[in-house]
């Protein structure tokens, strides 16, 4: 049975795509499975996954970048995994040294980190295109020297495949989980669930509810508490539900009774300007709870929600025009509910994990052949 290692020094234990995904779909396909991970929780079997833990990294960005591929190193070796799968831009220093051991190593590109870094907030600004620079001229160095390279969007795919040609586009569909959609349709609140940044707009969704007259806004997740402050002094607060951090489990019942669900972003370069990414996994999540959507009228979101007729695209500038959708699926449950339904059949028939999956093991097929 061929040995796998999952390692990650930032994400929890069970975050959905690295453990509930990935490692629970190479279980299932045969393989021996570990999860490391840096939380200094008790080690523990999970779905098969074995899940093993080093001391959590140190506090500071900065010394988790220095310390995290020394810290994680002695353990991922003790594993002896003929295959590593590492999740972090932190461990690239690592992949080298696992690649100087023989090892055969996969990069999961999580995020496109040279853009990000180049409007990285906590980083000086006069700082921030250097860096991003010096990152790129490394994370390609690396990306040469391991085995294959996975991408979440096609924008980072189509950068890396020039880079490494056994890249490939793994994005992060929602998994099927048989739960059944439900019937009837007696839904009173717009919902939101996820994190509060102002990328996400949030403060133009609430100058939009100003134009909502007696429509509830339910807000759950985590944020800058700056951010939050500033929203909690905004009008249409008063409307607004905030839950604060929810669980899987209890997003999945936010969902049920909401008459849509909502996730604005700007023109932004994170986001290719209008272009847009699939990496707005908010999409998906809303077509399998079979909610209609209100989301930004990116070219990659219009081509989803216009072929399957699946919810409203927005000018994310334009308040009115975000006043507009919620006031329309608001006020015609019939709409609502085809919208829904139609979302839900989309991301039954094509935007869910099993289509995701096959590539995944696809790649581990090549690897170990």
């Amino acid at each position: 049975m061929l040995r796998i290692c999952h390692v990650t020094s930032v994400h929890n234990r069970y975050d959905v795509r690295i453990f509930l995904k990935e490692c629970v779909s190479l279980v299932k396909a045969g393989y021996s499975v570990t999860l490391l991970c840096a939380d200094n929780l008790p080690d523990e079997l999970n779905q098969g996954v074995t899940i093993l833990s080093v001391p959590r990294m140190p506090v500071g960005r900065i010394r988790r970048i220095i310390s995290a591929g020394k810290v994680m190193k002695k353990k991922a070796l003790l594993i002896d995994a003929e295959i590593y799968h590492l999740h972090d831009p932190e461990l690239l220093p690592l992949a080298l040294k696992l690649k100087k051991k023989g090892k055969k190593v996969i990069f999961d590109s999580h995020e496109d980190y040279p853009l990000n870094i180049a409007y990285k907030k906590w980083i000086p600004r006069f700082l921030r295109k250097t860096i991003s620079r010096l990152y790129s001229v490394f994370e390609d160095y690396v990306f040469k020297s391991v085995d294959a390279v996975i991408a979440v969007t096609p924008q980072i795919c189509d950068r890396v495949l020039k880079i490494n040609p056994h890249s490939t586009l793994i994005t992060n569909y929602p998994i099927i989980d048989q739960q059944n959609l439900p019937e009837g349709w007696e839904r009173d609140y717009l919902c939101f669930a996820g994190v509060i940044a102002e990328s996400r707009l949030h403060h133009s969704i609430l100058k939009a509810m100003e134009k909502t007259p007696n429509i509830e806004y339910r807000l759950a997740g985590w944020g800058n508490e700056q951010y939050l402050n500033r929203l909690k002094l905004m009008p249409a607060w008063a409307r607004t539900n905030f839950l604060g951090p929810l669980t899987y489990s209890e997003v999945k019942t936010l969902y049920k009774k909401a008459f849509a669900g909502i996730v604005i972003e700007s023109y932004s370069p994170m986001n290719y300007g209008k272009q847009g990414s699939l990496g707005v996994t908010k999409l998906f999540e809303y077509m399998a709870a079979g909610l209609p959507i209100i989301c930004t009228d990116f070219d990659y979101h219009k081509e989803i929600i216009e072929k399957f007729d699946c919810g409203i695209c927005v000018n994310p500038e334009n308040i009115e025009a975000i006043a507009n959708a919620i006031n329309i699926l608001h006020a015609h449950p019939e709409i609502s509910e085809k919208m829904g339904r139609n979302g839900y059949d989309a991301f039954l028939n094509h935007y869910n994990w099993l289509s995701q999956e096959t590539n995944l093991l696809q790649l581990y097929r090549s690897l170990s052949s």
